[in-house]
């Protein structure tokens, strides 16, 4: 419409000039061409406007006029002068279609520039909702998008911020306002027509390769969910944070033994592993002492991430973690567990790795990775992604070896897969676990550090912050300087065991509340039990007779299920103990908010007083409510390993007592509700 435009601007400009007869009839004849061309592009069938289509049928017709026009003034150029063109004219205005056309050609614009705006706002909006979408699941996935994706938000943002001028009007809406209905259309705006133009096709363009885009982005994160599992991120989530200022020591060079005193080839320094090409690092300790804090702590760690680069130099550095959980499903403490999650941490974070990786699984004739679970294809696509990502460094940090959990396979298969995870010299690793002689024996050699030997600082930071935190202690301290002593007293009976501290600390606390006397301190910080084992048998202990039924089932359910159950769950126990058919007997319903949230709060405090503490509610991304757990592994290793304890739990809950039975009965009323 805009190159229509401009040919009957040059009729006009022709009619009243006869030195630029040649020239603009062949400058006439090009517009046309190009007119014909584009509304020869357009496609008729798949367009969502038919009226559109209409307005394009009529500007062909108009063309076609046009063309009949031009035809004859090419055919009489060689052999007349700028009088026959004229005359050439003459015949079409004669037949009054010149203005004809011209009105037609007016309305046509404006009625096309509507539309045009109209689908303009509506690919806008589902640009908005398909870019919305893309970075909803790249985030999801922790997906590193296309550069490409990145690009076109960069172009689609500029030409939509040239459509509006300084007064937020669209340029289109003042186009197609400037000429509707006007039959003598001013051409002084030609600039205007141009850009609109311009932008219209770039826009259209670029919405073209967004869809592309976005298509291959489909595709990429469908390969992603096939290598997912939704558990994967829960363990990580679970394990707490390390305490404030805790862990910085990991940066420093510090003695491997708790006196100090070591030779310096005794130091541990992990930022010189960090920083080398050596392939294993150790971290091991005490139950409790706070090892998977401590990994946790480094495998994100952006000062860790600074060190790796040293030791990548020019080459690309990509990081992928993982945390064994035995009390986790079979995906949270298996080798295939810790492969598919190793392989998505690497592909996200590379688009070219990423698409390798989809070719390949291609060639191999797999349908979106459906063998994931088969061991063979996934160290067979490892090898291949560590193949392909040379000469990029990868570091992966692995914690909890020593809850690896699989079903008849011996801890030899681990310590295989462990193997084959780091035979490439780009590649290095960082492990924790307890101090199992399985370990020792094939870590023992490599750089290491026994966590309860360097926490000292670390213990007494925290034990002084919970004392801070509290109210009465700065006026404890206030009164009595000597108060302060006691934190030292309780970091060194902490023997670098973090879980014994926090329990010691959970218990002293309500001493401080209670203003309890220096002395008065030190006694009751004496009568805990030195070691985990005696300190779980000490909480059990005093544990009500009142409550001892309800714990024992509480305990037994933990145990004995494969995966955590929801706090809700557990709240119908109590129902079901008064009323054994409580669950067949209820009705469907759909429970309000408010009444939800009030039977939670009640089965959180519940849960706390009959466990004391040793359970918990745990919360996590993937589940929409609470679930139960223990407060930490050592706690269902001491009741499996305790027969004491474990036979005055169950003894209390009866032999008549069926849990099983009892917890199907607990997840129907949860349904029910």
């Amino acid at each position: 419409v805009n190159f229509t435009w401009k040919l009957i601007t040059e009729v006009r400009t022709i009619r009243q000039s006869a030195t630029r007869a040649s020239d603009d009839v062949l400058l006439l004849d090009t517009i046309l061409a190009d007119v014909e061309r584009v509304n020869g592009q357009f496609d008729h069938g798949s367009h969502r406007d038919g009226h559109l289509f209409k307005l394009t049928s009529e500007c062909n017709k108009i063309a076609s006029e046009l063309r009949m026009a031009i035809e004859t003034l090419k055919a009489d150029r060689k052999h007349s002068t700028w009088s026959s063109f004229q005359v050439a004219l003459k015949q079409v205005s004669s037949r009054g279609k010149l203005e004809s056309i011209t009105t037609r050609l007016s309305k046509i614009q404006a009625q096309m520039a509507q539309h045009v705006l109209s689908d303009l706002r509506s690919d806008v909006s589902s640009l908005s909702h398909t870019f919305t979408r893309i970075e909803r699941n790249n985030k999801q996935y922790q997906l590193q998008p296309e550069a490409n994706l990145v690009s076109l938000r960069g172009d689609i943002s500029g030409v939509l911020e040239r459509f509006d001028d300084e007064n937020g009007q669209t340029k289109m809406q003042k186009y197609a306002r400037s000429n509707n209905g006007n039959s003598n259309p001013e051409t002084e705006d030609g600039g205007l027509e141009a850009q609109v133009s311009i932008d219209t096709e770039l826009l259209h363009n670029t919405l073209s390769s967004l869809e592309k885009a976005a298509r291959q982005n489909d595709l990429q994160l469908s390969f992603l969910r096939a290598i997912y599992f939704a558990e994967m991120p829960l363990r990580c989530q679970a394990i707490s944070d390390a305490h404030r200022t805790t862990c910085n020591w990991i940066f420093e060079k510090l003695p491997t033994s708790r006196d100090g005193d070591a030779p310096a080839s005794e130091h541990v320094d992990f930022v010189g592993w960090l920083r080398s090409q050596e392939s294993t690092f150790w971290i091991t300790g005490k139950p409790g002492s706070g090892k998977s804090a401590l990994l946790k702590f480094i495998a994100f760690h952006e000062k860790v991430e600074e060190h790796l680069k040293v030791w990548a130099g020019e080459s690309p550095l990509l990081i992928a973690r993982f945390f064994f959980w035995n009390a986790g499903t079979l995906m949270q403490k298996s080798r295939e567990g810790l492969l598919r999650s190793i392989i998505f941490g690497l592909l996200r974070q590379s688009q070219p790795l990423l698409q390798a990786a989809m070719a390949q699984a291609n060639k191999w004739a797999l349908d979106h990775f459906q063998e994931c679970t088969n061991l063979e294809y996934l160290y067979n696509m490892y090898d291949f992604i560590i193949e392909r990502a040379q000469p990029a460094k990868i570091c992966l940090f692995i914690d909890g070896l020593d809850e690896f959990q699989e079903l008849n396979q011996p801890l030899d298969q681990l310590l295989a897969c462990l193997r084959k995870l780091k035979a490439s010299p780009h590649v290095e690793m960082c492990v924790s676990s307890r101090p199992w002689p399985e370990f020792e024996d094939e870590f023992g050699k490599q750089a290491s550090l026994k966590v309860e030997d360097l926490t000292r600082r670390d213990i007494r930071q925290y034990v002084l912050d919970k004392f801070n935190d509290h109210p009465q202690f700065p006026k404890l301290v206030k009164m009595d300087a000597s108060y302060s002593s006691f934190i030292d007293t309780i970091a060194s009976h902490a023997e670098g065991v973090f879980l014994w501290v926090y329990l010691v600390v959970r218990e002293i606390l309500q001493g401080l509340t209670f203003n309890d006397s220096l002395a008065t301190l030190r006694s009751r910080l004496l009568a805990f039990p030195p070691d985990l084992n005696s300190f779980f048998r000490h909480i059990l202990a005093t544990i009500p007779e009142a409550y001892r039924k309800q714990t024992g089932r509480y305990f037994k359910i933990a145990l004995e299920c494969e995966d955590q159950l929801p706090l809700l769950v557990y709240s119908f126990l109590d129902d079901l103990e008064c009323d054994y058919s409580y669950a067949s007997n209820l009705k469907f319903t759909n429970e309000d908010v408010q009444s939800r949230e009030a039977r939670i709060s009640v089965a959180r405090r519940r849960l706390d007083g009959r466990s004391r503490g040793l359970l918990e509610c745990q919360e996590d991304s993937y589940h929409e409510e609470p679930m139960v757990g223990f407060l930490h592994r050592t706690v269902p290793d001491y009741l499996v390993d305790s027969v004491e304890s474990r036979e005055t739990l169950w003894g209390s809950i009866g032999s008549n007592d069926d849990t099983g039975l009892l917890v199907c009965h607990a997840i129907l009323a949860y349904v029910k509700t």
